[in-house]
């Protein structure tokens, strides 16, 4: 090549060396362009989401309290986003996970006591903000979780009459075992009818409820928290489990069944009103008054102390609203009028007892499970019986036993922004080396 003349002599070494030169900032550039595209992508992201269409779609009101209404009270539009909002949680997974939090609460939260009481209020709190989250929508605005007055509708209970045991409403309670019909049919993860999951019921034998007046009666007599626990445990509470059967009848099973929530906000309305009474500041200053020690125990598998329930429930801000009290509504599951008794004495509480109760027979299957009342299938003992949880974890100690829950739909909504982003980073990595 020297002899060449100087024309013609090749370039190719001063071009090496130039692109050499080049390159370093060739791919500092593109390094930069591509993540400043990365970085305002998440940024136009971020904006939509506040600013956008879905973000400017109207909520609903914020709500300044939770009023809890007799199911009965609820209007049609109310009781459809209450139903739709159901079966939300039933598909992500929610449903299932707070029913599995219910049957981990186990025996020591099932004995009639405080204990009782301030598990299944954290149980209904947990449960009421998913429902009301899933039906947070212009269109769909629930004013609190539901409960049903069982001692409104005696005479029509115990001749298996009530409106809200039809296809309308939560399904039939057939006279035997077998699945509901309705919309609230398979929300449900154990038995299979034909293939299909269904919820089980069995209201062969419905057992006489409690009058309001006289529920309300035998609550105002107890003086202790764990008094009215026991109160409320053995009144109409135990009564609808046994008596509706199927799942509702298997303790580690029963919130499979959407009655179950409607019974247990009842029972929280009225340990609710015994401890906050309407009309009688003087009782509730009394009854609100609890030693140290009650309000640091912690009520079973939530590891949460009584105060911390409490805090939880008063902060949530809940009215409760008797039946039939609701302005501009007329209750669609017709209530009997309230009794006007004289006081009753222990013999005539005793012996009422005695006449409703659950036997011996029907409390065992409440307990573990029994296949003449159940799902048809032999129950376990609900979690917290077996060996291997029985032995308690040391002070401050999560129990090894116990199974963490989660949400297996958890994160799904941001996955999508997750694997373009993966993308993006590959292709950044792609033209770097390329550059």
């Amino acid at each position: 090549s020297s002899r060449l003349p100087p024309e013609n002599q090749p370039t190719g070494l001063t071009i090496k060396s130039s692109s050499y030169t080049f390159r370093p900032i060739r791919r500092t550039v593109i390094f930069l362009t591509m993540y400043t595209i990365l970085l305002t992508r998440l940024l136009l992201i971020t904006l939509w989401q506040l600013f956008g269409p879905v973000a400017a779609v109207v909520k609903c009101p914020e709500r300044k309290e939770r009023i809890r209404y007799d199911i009965g009270d609820f209007t049609p539009e109310e009781f459809k986003c209450w139903e739709s909002a159901q079966r939300r949680l039933w598909r992500n997974g929610i449903f299932n996970k707070i029913q599995v939090e219910h049957g981990m609460i186990g025996p020591p939260g099932h004995k009639g006591d405080i204990l009782f009481l301030e598990a299944h209020r954290w149980l209904l709190l947990d449960w009421e903000d998913a429902l009301i989250e899933s039906a947070d929508k212009p269109e769909c605005c629930l004013p609190g979780s539901p409960y049903y007055d069982l001692g409104r509708r005696t005479e029509a209970w115990e001749n298996n009459r009530t409106v809200l045991f039809t296809d309308d409403r939560i399904g039939v309670c057939p006279d035997e075992l077998a699945c509901v019909t309705g919309t609230f049919r398979d929300l449900s993860f154990s038995h299979r009818d034909e293939g299909k999951r269904c919820v089980m019921r069995n209201c062969e034998d419905l057992h006489k409820m409690i009058p309001a007046h006289r529920m309300e009666e035998r609550i105002g007599r107890s003086i202790s928290w764990n008094m009215t626990g026991k109160a409320i445990f053995q009144g109409n509470h135990i009564r609808a489990h046994v008596a509706v059967g199927g799942h509702m009848g298997v303790c580690a099973e029963s919130a499979r069944d959407v009655f179950f929530w409607l019974v247990h906000t009842y029972v929280d309305r009225d340990f609710t009103h015994w401890y906050n009474p309407p009309n009688h500041p003087e009782l509730a200053a009394f009854r609100s008054h609890m030693d140290h020690q009650t309000l640091a125990m912690k009520i079973p598998f939530y590891e949460k102390t009584i105060a911390e329930v409490d805090a939880r429930q008063k902060k949530a801000n809940i009215r409760y609203v008797m039946p039939g009290e609701r302005e501009g509504v007329t209750n669609w599951d017709p209530l009997e009028p309230l009794g006007n008794d004289d006081h009753l004495s222990q013999e005539q509480i005793d012996k009422e007892d005695a006449e409703g109760a659950p036997t011996a027979e029907e409390l065992e299957i409440l307990k573990h499970g029994h296949p003449s009342k159940t799902t048809g299938e032999l129950q376990t003992p609900p979690a917290g019986e077996s060996e291997s949880t029985k032995k308690e974890a040391p002070q401050g100690q999560k129990n090894p036993n116990q199974p963490v829950l989660h949400n297996p739909n958890a994160g799904m909504q941001v996955a999508p922004y997750i694997f373009a982003d993966i993308w993006i980073v590959l292709l950044l990595i792609f033209f770097t080396q390329r550059a």
